[in-house]
């Protein structure tokens, strides 16, 4: 009733928005949307444009990702946004030959699994730097070999079981995208294990626990990353 009775109502929602001077037409954007907030419009040339509904638009990121031209933007975690904290976390040189490990963890599993870990006095190793996204559909292939140029040693994923993501199926994408990222470090020569994704529950902290440390234990066994020129 509250609402009914403001008459108007403003949504603080972060939102995608289109670059019209980048967007080809290409539709892909529209098909990987579980929320139906984009739709092809039509415009002068021979190009359509796509646009996204904010008030439909739950700000995952999936379509942020998906773009193959990088049209599609967003106010919260950006692409901008993301590198930087990437660089930012992997400034520090490693100490004493410990690994730089870059955990990118959803923030309705793996965040909150290590939110709650702080919370229950759980620990688990210092060389993992954890940077939080709205959705594991926010991970994109570009984030990770961000990571290996500024020097990680293994980047881990944490996302929600299937059939738990928030936005429906952006842990599906999620996987997609790491199954084929996987596959060509695989063939340019790159340890594939060194990346690894992971389904975590937010309110099993030891779980998360668990498997953090078992990734450190095996980048300490693999040594440190080859080096990527930037």
């Amino acid at each position: 009733l509250r609402l009914i009775h403001a008459g108007q109502v403003t949504s603080n929602a972060p939102y995608a928005v289109v670059d019209e001077r980048l967007c080809t037409g290409c539709g892909t954007c529209v098909g990987v949307c579980a929320f139906g907030a984009i739709a092809m419009h039509k415009r002068e040339g021979t190009l359509d444009l796509s646009r996204v509904d904010p008030l439909q638009c739950t700000g995952c990121g999936n379509c942020v990702v998906a773009c193959p031209v990088k049209a599609i933007s967003q106010q919260v975690d950006s692409d901008a946004q993301v590198l930087a904290q990437i660089e930012a976390a992997l400034t520090p040189a490693a100490v004493n030959g410990r690994p730089r490990i870059l955990v990118l963890g959803c923030e309705w599993s793996s965040d909150a699994a290590a939110e709650l870990a702080g919370a229950n006095r759980l620990s688990y190793p210092a060389d993992a730097r954890l940077i939080r996204v709205r959705c594991s559909a926010r991970f994109d292939p570009i984030h990770v070999l961000w990571a290996l140029f500024n020097g990680a040693d293994g980047i881990f994923l944490g996302a929600c079981p299937p059939g738990d993501c928030h936005y429906i199926n952006g842990n599906l994408h999620a996987q997609e995208r790491f199954n084929t990222l996987r596959a060509l470090l695989a063939e340019s020569g790159f340890d594939p294990r060194r990346v690894r994704l992971e389904w975590i529950k937010p309110d099993n902290p030891h779980d998360f626990v668990e498997k953090i440390t078992a990734f450190t234990m095996l980048v300490r066994a693999l040594g440190p990353s080859p080096a990527f020129v930037k």
